[in-house]
């Protein structure tokens, strides 16, 4: 009951204006390692090129759950322009 009581309340609390655009990095420490620095910094989300890097043991190992209280987007290198509006 307690860990639902803090999840809403950091799901509710206001982000800063930040977006870390990671889709150009595939290298799964870099990516754990960017998702506890937007976590830190209470980005608004992180943009990776594939979701399924969340999944491997070393991704887990490194991020530390950052990758449950932040929002993380799948966004291919290819739309990476489209995405961010140029």
């Amino acid at each position: 009951m307690e860990h639902d009581k803090q999840k809403k309340a950091f799901v509710q609390r206001q982000r800063n204006e930040i977006i870390m655009c990671a889709s150009l990095i595939d290298k799964v420490p870099n990516l754990a390692g960017l998702s506890r620095t937007a976590e830190i910094m209470n980005a608004s989300s992180l943009v990776i090129n594939n979701k399924c890097y969340l999944q491997s043991d070393e991704f887990k190992a490194i991020s530390v759950t950052s990758e449950k209280w932040l929002p993380i987007y799948q966004v291919s290198e290819k739309d990476l322009m489209d995405y961010l509006g140029y």
